[in-house]
């Protein structure tokens, strides 16, 4: 499997002026498929401002609507994410990174071509060079901007000249949302190489000056755009399925209240499946003879909302169906806001004490006796 290989934000640019210039599209996406933001849209049928607001607020920001990417390898390399904002992608959870990015992991690390399956502490790029890439996708994305491709007309002006026009000279404000995203547990995201990353990508100034550079040789406009330095103020948790709630507690509050960021914490499937289980075995058991208990034999969810830290999840559940020691329950679950989780649980009513008994000839088969 290759690995990944950024590319020079100099050479993501010519090629996305020479692409456009000459066919109409911008890393291989076809103008046709860009989205116009309403107030574009609005000018140039009706003059003044748009009256359709999409925008929301994240992590004390604003995002120019609520549709974004989440987390995964289409969020790491620069032309990947500039190519989520011009399909319409406002808020962005970059991928994934850890102190531990130097280790080898199956590769692709996520896939869904037949049953779906993940690599736990997967990361295909070292820590300087995600934060360079992200870094790089703000700059491009600014820079795509600026030049007009989303502008009246979607388009650079004098699309013939093989040079382009020359950018403007102020940025048009996108509404584009970056949100890291660090694991695995509280030692790594603790580290010093991760608490350094961290406060980079939310003071970026060097790398920017940095990749200017790059850019001004070809974009001489650009030499002194004012490109935002404040890559991402909040920060999306990501932690192994077996990781105490304490831990996850404490990682909340060193990212909140040692180093000041936004915060959100996944409220992870495999937790929530936990819960579901428990609240309709204990359910259950207020209805069941003494020596019965009950296991549980399929779980079918939709993980709608996440989830801040210290909410209250609150799951309701309902038996939906009985078919003599079969048992189905509905679920519904919400923190104080909004749902969060729904779906069904089947259950099975057991002997307690022939349960034990087939599993301890199990057992004693696998031991071979």
């Amino acid at each position: 499997m290759a690995e990944f290989v950024p590319v020079p934000i100099g050479r993501l640019l010519r090629r996305a002026n020479r692409e456009y210039s000459r066919q109409g599209a911008v890393f291989g996406l076809p103008e046709q498929k860009f989205y116009r933001p309403p107030a574009l849209r609005d000018a140039d049928t009706a003059p003044g401002p748009s009256t359709l607001d999409l925008s929301v607020r994240v992590s004390g920001q604003r995002a120019g609507n609520p549709m974004g990417l989440a987390a995964g390898p289409h969020t790491q390399l620069a032309q990947n994410i500039a190519l989520g904002w011009l399909a319409g992608a406002r808020v962005f959870e970059l991928k994934t990174v850890q102190v531990n990015d130097r280790i080898t992991v199956p590769r692709p690390c996520i896939d869904a071509a037949t049953i779906g399956y993940n690599t736990e502490w997967s990361q295909e790029l070292r820590l300087d060079e995600s934060l360079r890439e992200y870094v790089k996708a703000s700059m491009l994305i600014e820079a795509l901007e600026a030049m007009g491709i989303l502008g009246r007309g979607i388009g650079l002006e004098g699309r013939e000249s093989p040079g382009g026009p020359p950018p403007r000279a102020t940025p048009v404000d996108g509404g584009v949302v970056f949100d890291a995203s660090v694991g695995y547990d509280l030692e790594g995201i603790r580290s010093p190489a991760m608490a350094s990353w961290l406060e980079s990508i939310r003071s970026a100034g060097a790398i920017v000056d940095d990749l200017r550079r790059e850019i001004a040789a070809a974009f001489p406009g650009l030499r002194d755009f004012p490109f935002k330095t404040r890559i991402a103020a909040g920060v999306t948790v990501s932690t192994f399925h077996h990781t105490p709630p304490g831990e996850i507690e404490r990682i909340g509050e060193f990212l909140i209240g040692d180093l000041g960021f936004h915060t959100m914490i996944k409220v992870s499937p495999p937790m929530l499946v936990r819960d579901i289980e428990i609240a309709c075995r204990n359910l259950l058991l207020q209805h069941l003879d003494a020596g019965e208990d009950s296991v549980g034999t399929r779980v079918e969810i939709d993980h709608i909302g996440a989830t801040l830290l210290g909410m209250q999840v609150t799951l309701k559940v309902r038996v939906a169906e009985v078919n003599g020691r079969a048992v189905v329950f509905e679920i519904d679950g919400h923190d104080p806001v909004e749902p969060i989780v729904r779906g069904k649980h089947a259950r099975f009513v057991v002997d307690v004490a022939k349960t034990g008994q087939r599993l301890a000839a199990k057992a004693a088969k696998a031991r071979g006796g």
